[in-house]
């Protein structure tokens, strides 16, 4: 028996090691300099040539105003790597410049890894989750979220007739979350409303 639990932790220590990103983060979200207002950030973005999912966006959720940018240091590399920064956001206690996350493009096109922090306190974001943002034909941005690792099922160890007993029900269709452009802003994206 012991000898399968260690060959079960070598395979799952294998693959959870496989799936890794190149993408990292630290334990808790620095300061980036240059996200004071939105107008600042649009001034500088509109001197730059912006790829698709390059702007000022707005978080559907909360209604937080992020600037999703290429890192300077990456400019000239065939893949994109975005940081995505907080401009305005509800929660007073996270100021304006706070690093909301990073991401790289994928071999999909409109599609972007990402890693995002996922919870505050005290001015600071931590506990980065890894999602897919995807770029729709029509200026907005859906958020994904994905789990890696290996996940154990402890209901499996108890008897037969109680195994599903409980269960996580979420009916809630996915795609809801997301973000939808400030700028650049393209008219085509909207439809035409007559008086």
């Amino acid at each position: 028996m012991r000898l399968i639990l260690m060959s079960l932790m070598m395979i799952a220590a294998t693959a959870t090691g496989a799936v890794k990103s190149s993408l990292s983060l630290p334990s808790k979200s620095p300061r980036v300099w240059g996200y004071s207002t939105v107008d600042s950030v649009r001034q500088r973005m509109v001197a730059a040539p912006l790829l698709p999912l390059e702007g000022i966006w707005e978080m559907t959720a909360d209604g937080a105003v992020v600037a999703v940018e290429r890192e300077p240091s990456a400019m000239r590399q065939a893949t994109a790597t975005y940081r995505i920064v907080v401009v305005r956001s509800p929660d007073r206690s996270i100021p304006c410049g706070t690093l909301l996350g990073m991401g790289v493009d994928t071999s999909k096109s409109g599609q972007v890894e990402c890693l995002l922090y996922t919870k505050s306190s005290r001015g600071r974001l931590y506990s980065p989750a890894a999602f897919v943002l995807e770029l729709g034909s029509n200026g907005r941005l859906g958020l994904y979220q994905y789990r890696r690792g290996v996940r154990v099922n402890a209901w499996g160890l108890l008897p037969y007739m109680w195994r599903r007993t409980l269960g996580w029900r979420d009916e809630r269709p996915k795609g809801l979350d997301g973000m939808v452009r400030i700028f650049p802003f393209d008219p085509s994206n909207y439809p035409m409303i007559y008086l």
